[in-house]
């Protein structure tokens, strides 16, 4: 039995932005797809050779912020749409479309009206994330958000580090007191808490004080993890080397509370899929977009005290 079908032809001729490299380097598909009569639907996402305009990534996304909704998108440039799929970044190329229906029925007097329930544009964009896109789709933020006080501003760095020296440990101030997100958000966390100490936990060793984030090449699935400077990036290349994947390293940093970082990324990204396979090492691998994964970076730095910390090529979202 042929090994060809239409799902497996796609994915194989995703690989090539022109029907001639399709032909020269894959040419058992390129036959099949003859043979099936579908060779118009597996390579509708390429350029046709004389065109110059072949859909990287890059152009992939910025074409697609021309549009508000998925329909428009795939309206008004059916080669970019196609491409998108086709490349596995659809999802993130179009996060910031909203369905048709849905655009229409954001009036500004319903999202002001849902506002209200809100003292602070956190809250309301944390609860409410779809009457906060669209307030922003609309540029009418500031108008539904005028009621509500910026309750950080008020924070000044003497303010912050008086309330940070009632608290012996991180994960008590960050519970009881406003002042630590104020402290993030003015980059002072780490010198108004450099008197904190970890709380005493049965799994923490002194030692497990780096906190990981790495990814399987050419995919959207990342892990988050601990481990401890003793052992460096073995852990890393165990999985990856005994799993045949290679890993691309985002973030290797030393912190101060590592599992109680790890389990606030857990936490905070926890819509994301949990791809779980058998075989030591590979659970709680997570698949995230790219506006995710700079997120979780940005919260990792917060707590940086030396390390590694790059952000992927694309962050569009």
């Amino acid at each position: 039995m042929s090994k060809w079908n239409i799902d497996s032809l796609k994915i194989a001729s995703a690989k090539y932005d022109r029907r001639i490299d399709f032909k020269k380097h894959c040419s058992g598909g390129y036959r099949a797809a003859i043979k099936l009569r579908v060779m118009d639907e597996v390579c509708m996402h390429m350029q046709a050779s004389r065109t110059k305009n072949q859909w990287t990534n890059d152009k992939i996304f910025k074409e697609a912020l021309k549009y508000k909704t998925k329909a428009e998108f795939e309206k008004n440039n059916k080669a970019a749409y196609a491409a998108a799929k086709h490349r596995n970044i659809y999802d993130e190329a179009c996060i910031h479309m909203v369905p048709a229906r849905e655009e229409e029925n954001w009036t500004t007097k319903k999202i002001h009206k849902i506002s209200l329930r809100y003292d602070t544009r956190n809250d309301f964009k944390k609860n409410e994330p779809n009457a906060y896109a669209a307030a922003r789709r609309k540029k009418v933020v500031n108008k539904v958000c005028s009621h509500m006080i910026q309750k950080w501003e008020n924070w000044t760095f003497e303010k912050i580090q008086d309330e940070a020296l009632k608290y012996k440990h991180r994960s008590d101030f960050e519970k009881s007191s406003r002042a630590y997100d104020a402290a993030r958000k003015r980059k002072i966390i780490n010198i108004v808490c450099s008197h904190m100490t970890r709380k005493t936990d049965s799994k923490v060793s002194s030692d497990n004080n780096i906190i990981y984030l790495w990814n399987i090449k050419d995919t959207n699935v990342y892990k988050i993890g601990v481990t401890s400077k003793k052992r460096g990036y073995a852990r890393i290349n165990e999985v990856s080397r005994k799993h045949n994947i290679k890993a691309v390293v985002l973030a290797y940093v030393k912190v101060d509370d590592a599992f109680s970082i790890e389990s606030e990324l857990h936490n905070a990204f926890n819509c994301g899929q949990d791809i779980v396979t058998k075989g030591d090492g590979v659970t709680e691998f997570k698949t995230l977009k790219y506006h995710e994964v700079v997120e979780a970076l940005d919260y990792i730095k917060q707590y940086m005290i030396e390390g590694k910390l790059t952000y992927p090529k694309y962050i569009n979202g």
